[in-house]
């Protein structure tokens, strides 16, 4: 509470010192502020988007300061974020000469050399920085190298530069955050494991050392380990709400979803501004607890923060569908899918229920949609052979089952409806010798035939082409007894 007042407080100074400036300004006259408070009204200017304004503001700074090396380097930053790159570099030659060894300096010039698309001399500005300047300097460099090597696309290089950070101030909790969402993405947890572990026999009271490798275990699927770990980051500072809220999320990966909507809760009522993703993982624990209700109520207040969240909509056409709710339930899909155009998830859950409602043409077209999006979904290709099927549309389902085997690498069941898809369009001869490969493949499954085509026991071909083989299956058990 104290640091909200303070950050208040802080926040009503600088639009003070803004209306004087402009106050000032619009009348005519000059003002005069140290160069801190005008660094603090270009922020505000970047902030609120009024570059133009904080580019005048910085030239008249600059004119009452001109040997303030932070105040060229401001300008340069402004020049660079315009695009106006040639006038940057002027204003970095002009800080070099004031103060070549202004750690500033050198970061604006990679930030100059990155808008350039000249990489690899970004990196060589800052690890001559890096050999050049003291280490009381390094974390803010360091902290720039991970930034250059996130825009280059090199995880490993960004990897082994926040390894650095963490060796040069593990305590620096904004370094250990960084390394966090680092492994998130690199998957390098064992690494985690062991730079966490080592850091926590130094510093055992390190509350957010324990939650990153609370983290760490929890990316290997290791929950049980990760609720331990995150329990001691909780007893070190009982209120840390990341390690609140991922306890919720290793016991809702664990299936355990009453303790994991305790967690959440929790959470919920430690964040100070509303947060979209926490109020689905509430409504997401309700939803698997089956309180549909409290499910609708917290989905809905997502919605409220971010309406183009297309899990929640699928999620609320999910309780319409358990509820009987059929019509809405699709209501609801459509706007997810109306949000996102290629999820597959979506597509197939309006498909699937579609064919539930015996809307084939539908759930055909939708499930196409689905195909495209994710390929590999046996699945869909059953579901769609069976719509084009139901449908009459036999050249269709067959082409669909072709393509199907083609891509999954002919499982069995498709090789059996396939025939059977030969079989509706008169393709007798090419039907039994399909079957026969089938047959000869899974004979045990080959009662998947009868499900999709009752009438088949009647086809005296195709019934002595499945006693001829049940007899072998026969004479091969009793040959091993």
């Amino acid at each position: 509470m104290k640091n909200d007042n303070n950050d208040r407080l802080r926040q009503r100074e600088i639009m003070a010192m803004v209306r004087t400036y402009e106050d000032t300004i619009n009348n005519g006259g000059v003002c005069f502020f140290e160069v801190e408070s005008y660094n603090l009204i270009a922020d505000y200017y970047v902030r609120t988007d009024q570059y133009n304004k904080a580019v005048k503001l910085i030239e008249q700074a600059i004119e009452q300061h001109p040997f303030s090396s932070s105040l060229q380097i401001r300008k340069a930053h402004l020049h660079i974020d315009l695009n106006e790159l040639q006038l940057a570099k002027e204003l970095i030659d002009q800080a070099k000469i004031i103060d070549g060894l202004e750690p500033e300096t050198f970061m604006v010039e990679a930030r100059w050399a990155v808008a350039s698309g000249a990489f690899r001399h970004a990196e060589k500005i800052i690890l001559e920085a890096l050999h050049t300047l003291p280490p009381d300097d390094h974390i803010d460099l360091l902290f720039e190298l991970v930034d250059l090597y996130d825009i280059w696309g090199k995880p490993h290089k960004t990897f082994e530069a926040l390894v650095e950070l963490v060796k040069k101030d593990s305590q620096n909790q904004e370094v250990l955050n960084r390394f966090a969402l680092c492994i998130e993405e690199s998957q390098l947890y064992e690494e985690s494991i062991k730079i966490h572990q080592a850091i926590i026999d130094e510093h055992p009271y390190n509350h957010f050392a324990w939650h990153n490798l609370g983290l760490a275990y929890a990316g290997m699927g290791l929950y049980e380990k990760a609720i331990d770990t995150y329990s001691y980051a909780l007893a070190i500072k009982e209120d840390f709400e990341p390690s609140i809220r991922e306890t919720g999320e290793a016991y809702y990966e664990l299936e355990k979803y009453a303790e994991a909507l305790e967690y959440f809760l929790q959470s919920a009522g430690l964040v100070k501004a509303h947060d979209e993703e926490l109020y689905f993982s509430i409504g997401y624990t309700h939803f698997h607890l089956k309180n549909y209700k409290k499910a609708q109520f917290y989905f809905t207040k997502a919605l409220k923060i971010d309406p183009s969240y297309g899990e929640v909509y699928y999620m609320l056409g999910e309780i319409e569908r358990v509820n009987g709710h059929y019509h809405k339930a699709l209501a609801e899909y459509l706007k997810a899918i109306q949000v996102d155009e290629e999820n597959a998830d979506f597509l197939e859950a309006y498909a699937m229920l579609s064919y539930q409602m015996n809307n084939y043409q539908t759930a055909s077209d939708f499930l196409v949609r689905a195909l495209e999006a994710n390929p590999r979904n046996k699945k869909l290709w059953l579901t769609l052979a069976k719509c084009y099927y139901d449908l009459d549309y036999f050249s269709e389902s067959f082409d669909v089952l072709q393509k199907a085997i083609e891509i999954l690498n002919e499982p069995n069941d498709l090789l059996y409806l396939a025939s059977l898809a030969l079989y509706k369009l008169g393709r007798k001869q090419s039907c039994l010798e399909l079957l026969n490969i089938a047959l000869g493949r899974d004979f045990s499954i080959h009662e998947i035939l009868f499900e999709w085509e009752e009438d088949l026991i009647e086809d005296e071909d195709i019934m002595l082409l499945i006693q001829q083989y049940k007899d072998k299956e026969d004479s091969d058990k009793e040959n091993v007894n």
